[in-house]
């Protein structure tokens, strides 16, 4: 009986059983899984810094290194009602600032680690919100 590396066509035994995943496979899958991912947070913090740049109520700083894009909208006193409000309004789900401390009222926290077509469909939404 003789086994093929798992990403082979039709990687099974004689039996039908898949064989082991040897340490090497399990590393490589990881890697490639973790350069997709990469990639795509990547994108999706780009686009979500091009699209939070149109918005006139907006302000934020331009880092590296998080999934998430941190946003102070001017005007904005109550994160949590806010960003409760815009589920509801929009179903856009954003987290409030303040649940990482009073410094973080009047700032909500966007996920980029979506597909770009959703970001771009949640950025549409938030947009009459945003000033937009």
């Amino acid at each position: 009986m003789k086994f093929r590396r798992i990403g082979d066509e039709g990687a099974a035994s004689a039996s039908g059983k898949r064989p082991p995943i040897r340490r090497h496979d399990h590393r490589q899958a990881v890697y490639f899984r973790n350069r997709r991912l990469l990639a795509r947070l990547k994108a999706g913090f780009a686009l979500a810094e091009e699209r939070l740049s149109g918005f006139d109520r907006v302000e934020f700083i331009q880092r590296d290194g998080a999934f998430y894009r941190f946003f102070r909208v001017s005007g904005l006193t109550d994160s949590a009602g806010a960003a409760s409000g815009i589920l509801e309004s929009t179903g856009v789900g954003l987290a409030p600032g303040v649940t990482l401390g009073p410094a973080g009222e009047g700032y909500l926290r966007l996920c980029c680690a979506r597909p770009p077509e959703l970001l771009d469909e949640a950025f549409d939404r938030l947009a009459p919100i945003l000033g937009g």
